[in-house]
């Protein structure tokens, strides 16, 4: 395995623990929760794109 599959596949994973962290700030009902939650989902967003970039890269270079 090399670098470049390591890489993606932990920027595959960022996806779904950003949604745990965000699912479960968002279950704590405290007065801030709702905009931390925002902001591990806006995370998410970004961690897929990231993902889906370095397949993309991984595609074209090969």
């Amino acid at each position: 395995m090399d670098l470049l599959t390591i890489v993606i596949v932990l920027a595959a994973a960022l996806p779904a623990l950003s949604l745990v962290f965000g699912v479960v700030t968002m279950a704590t009902h405290r007065p801030v929760a709702h905009g931390t939650g925002q902001q591990w989902m806006v995370r998410r967003v970004a961690f897929q794109l990231l993902a889906v970039a370095l397949l993309l890269f991984a595609w074209l270079a090969s």
